[in-house]
């Protein structure tokens, strides 16, 4: 169903390092797979955009501070994907600090790249409410 959402708040965890994997099919853009939501100005999400792309954004007080938008149109609405996110922002390596899975392979292209500092905590893991399908504010998954 469009209007279901699975929530959870979690006590506080590991806000450098986190995994999330998920199989899923859906119908149109512009919705939320998964999200960590403390407010309207702090929050991750995974999601489609409007365009069929996944965007994987972090946003701190506000402002888009980390941001992977795929170049890869995901428009098969009868195919199942699977998707892993990453985050790592205590990785050396800037590339490595958010990373994404679609069928098992690393996208390495992107509309939008912006990799979080060093250290970055992010949203996920912060005694906030975690959403599978949606998130306040948000478009529920539709899929």
């Amino acid at each position: 169903m469009a209007s279901t959402v699975l929530t959870k708040t979690p006590t506080a965890g590991n806000r450098l390092k986190w995994t999330f994997s998920t199989w899923f099919k859906f119908k149109s853009g512009g919705q939320c797979i998964f999200g960590g939501n403390q407010d309207g100005n702090n929050y991750n999400v995974l999601q489609f955009s409007g365009t069929s792309q996944i965007d994987f954004l972090n946003v701190t007080a506000g402002s888009v501070d980390a941001r992977l938008i795929t170049n890869r149109l995901f428009r098969d609405s009868a195919a199942w994907y699977h998707v892993v996110a990453v985050w790592d922002s205590a990785n050396a390596s800037a590339g490595d600090r958010m990373r994404l899975y679609i069928n098992g392979v690393e996208e390495t292209s992107f509309a939008t790249d912006t990799n979080p500092s060093s250290s970055l905590n992010s949203i996920i893991n912060s005694a906030n409410e975690l959403s599978v399908g949606g998130y306040a504010g948000g478009s529920n998954f539709n899929g």
